[in-house]
């Protein structure tokens, strides 16, 4: 995993290592909006395969129950 390091200067240490942690907290905040965006399209195209291949299924089904000597069902 890749490794990134923050580091703030300020006259002040207290508010340097505060600057440093509230970038990290940023930082932290994007990745996981980011990571659940990229999931949440996952999601979506997953549900949208199992519907489409449900129906796919079912008309193949159909089809085998009307005529099953003729569509080699």
């Amino acid at each position: 995993m890749p490794v990134l390091t923050i580091s703030a200067g300020w006259t002040d240490s207290g508010m340097a290592a505060d600057l440093a942690n509230l970038f990290q907290k940023a930082l932290a905040d994007f990745d996981q909006k980011i990571r659940s965006a990229a999931a949440t399209e996952r999601r979506k195209f997953i549900e949208t395969q199992v519907t489409e291949k449900a129906a796919q299924l079912k008309s193949t089904e159909t089809s085998c129950e009307r005529s099953p000597s003729t569509t080699g069902c």
